[in-house]
C-alpha cells in the first residue's frame, strides 16, 4: 500500500496538509489518521475517483493494482515511493467445513495453503511492478525519498503505532505486518 496524491510529498507534514481518503470501513484507522493530525475523510471505493474528480480529497492510500485498475492514480498522480502497510489477504475456512475434514488431512491442506500463498505473493508482487510502470507511461510521477526523508517517515510509523495496536491491529498481527514492511523496504 502506497500514498497517492495530487501534489507531490515527501513528508509526513505535507501529507498532513492534504485531504486524504481512508477506508470508510475501518473507523478504528480513520480515527489514527485524524488523532495523529491527518485529513482523513471516509471514502468507500466505489466513490473515489468521484470524491478525487470534485476535490474532496486530494490522496489516498491504496494498492498499485488497485490505483491503476480503477484510474484512480489518474487524478492523484504523485505514489511516495515507501510502502506503508502490506496488502494483506487471508484464506477463511468456515468452523463446520473445519471439522468435517479428517485430522490426518489438516496439516497437508495448510501446506498446501501456505505454498500456493507464497506463489501467489509472488505474482502480486509482479503485477504491482507492472502496474507502476503503467501508470508511468500514462504520466504517475514516483517521489523518492533521501533517507532523512525515509527517517521521518519511519518515526511517524513508530508514533501511529500506540494508535493502531489494540484498536485496528492485535499486537501479533502489527508485529507480523512490521515485519513484512522490512522485508519490502529494502
Amino acid at each position: 500500500m502506497y500514498f497517492f496524491t495530487s501534489r507531490p510529498i515527501s513528508s509526513p507534514a505535507e501529507l498532513q496538509t492534504l485531504r486524504i481518503a481512508a477506508s470508510a470501513e475501518n473507523e478504528d484507522l480513520l480515527q489514527a489518521f485524524r488523532l495523529m493530525g491527518y485529513q482523513a475523510f471516509p471514502i468507500a471505493p466505489p466513490e473515489l475517483l468521484t470524491s478525487l474528480n470534485s476535490g474532496m480529497v486530494e490522496g489516498f492510500y491504496s494498492s498499485p493494482i488497485a490505483a491503476a485498475g480503477f484510474q484512480w492514480f489518474a487524478r492523484a498522480p504523485y505514489m511516495l515511493d515507501l510502502p506503508v502497510a502490506p496488502f494483506l489477504g487471508s484464506v477463511v475456512i468456515a468452523d463446520r467445513a473445519w471439522s468435517r475434514i479428517p485430522d490426518n488431512l489438516k496439516p497437508r491442506l495448510v501446506a498446501a495453503v501456505r505454498t500456493h500463498i507464497g506463489s501467489l505473493d509472488n505474482t502480486v508482487e509482479e503485477l504491482e511492478q507492472e502496474a507502476v510502470q503503467i501508470m508511468h507511461d500514462f504520466g504517475l510521477t514516483t517521489t523518492t525519498l533521501t533517507p532523512e526523508q525515509q527517517r521521518l517517515w519511519f518515526t511517524e510509523f513508530d508514533r501511529s503505532r500506540e494508535m493502531i495496536v489494540g484498536s485496528v491491529f492485535d499486537e501479533g498481527t502489527y508485529q507480523a505486518i512490521r515485519r513484512q514492511l522490512q522485508t519490502l523496504r529494502r
